[in-house]
């Protein structure tokens, strides 16, 4: 037996906590969600809640959990060909005029450039076959000095590099054409984009990246983009955006969210709107109790009410958990 094998637990494992009681990771709990969802009619109960004017339709319902429809799309286009390649060269000039993409960008997306060629304004090693899927661009190839792609270009390009990567979290379509899209969060805050230091450094250059000023476009938030990436799916005024926190702000209305801006709702608020079972197994209702305990419980940056000492004694009730957690809050998914 070696070493490693013949070692017994480490100094962090509580073998008397199970994990369940103070797992805070976010797709755990969309994981749970998204349980709930598909059980006791829950799907069509928060499409009643908060859309009652669309309709639930029952051979097109669904509920999905990190919703990836234009990465998966994308895909299912037949990848060979020249039909395939057509096909996904016009979405591409239809995206990116719907994001902002200036006459000159589209006409130098022309239909009739070679495929490696095309794939060559936008990463470094082109395929000679497949046009390429806007996930797998890269900023530092398109944005690039000598690119000849103006700044309005680079942003719309960005946009759609960005939407293609974009998941909201849970995603419950009452009807084919519509969606409500669940962006969920526990202790991290919402995430911009961009978030790699390299894409901000060059398009900080570009004029395009300022946290400073409001006027920028850039950082820009994670659900301004999910919205812009689902709209182009599904339309303006079929799309209903939800940003869910510990906090939130209490209530449910029913009807649109405002303008921009998503419907922001609790945990706690969230969950108030579904049937959730008796009986359910005690890891899920752990992560249901951990969630929906107000934020209040646990100011945020009091670190001596999350200080444990080595013998003292934890309690399982989730009020107690959230007071007393060793781990500081996660960076923004």
């Amino acid at each position: 037996m070696t070493p490693e094998a013949a070692a017994g637990p480490g100094l962090l494992l509580d073998q008397e906590r199970p994990y369940f009681l103070f797992n805070r990771e976010e797709r755990h709990l969309a994981g749970v969600l998204f349980h709930l969802l598909c059980v006791r009619g829950n799907a069509k109960r928060l499409c009643s809640q908060l859309r009652p004017d669309w309709p639930a339709r029952d051979d097109e319902i669904g509920v999905y959990l990190e919703y990836s429809y234009l990465r998966d799309v994308w895909d299912a286009i037949e990848r060979k060909g020249p039909e395939a390649n057509t096909r996904k060269r016009k979405s591409l000039r239809t995206m990116l005029e719907a994001f902002g993409g200036r006459p000159e960008l589209l006409a130098a997306l022309d239909q009739t450039m070679e495929v490696r060629e095309f794939n060559h304004l936008f990463v470094r090693n082109p395929s000679k076959t497949d046009v390429q899927s806007p996930a797998t661009w890269q900023l530092g190839t398109f944005g690039a000095d000598g690119s000849g792609f103006a700044p309005e270009d680079l942003l719309a390009l960005c946009k759609l590099k960005w939407a293609f990567r974009v998941k909201p979290d849970v995603v419950v379509q009452p009807s084919l054409g519509r969606a409500i899209c669940l962006e969920l969060k526990l202790e991290s805050g919402e995430a911009t984009y961009p978030s790699a230091g390299a894409e901000i450094r060059l398009l900080r250059e570009r004029g395009l990246y300022d946290k400073r000023l409001a006027g920028t476009r850039l950082p820009m938030r994670q659900t301004t983009l999910q919205r812009l990436a689902m709209e182009h799916l599904f339309g303006t005024g079929n799309v209903e955006m939800v940003y869910v926190t510990r906090r939130g702000q209490g209530v449910a209305e029913p009807g649109s969210s405002r303008g921009e801006e998503p419907l922001c709702l609790s945990w706690g608020s969230l969950l108030g709107l579904l049937e959730v079972p008796a009986g359910l197994p005690r890891f899920v209702q752990a992560a249901i109790d951990l969630c929906s305990v107000p934020a209040e419980v646990r100011p945020i940056g009091e670190r001596s009410r999350r200080a444990l000492s080595a013998d003292r004694s934890i309690s399982a009730s989730a009020g107690d958990l959230l007071a007393t957690s060793l781990d500081e809050p996660e960076d923004a998914k």
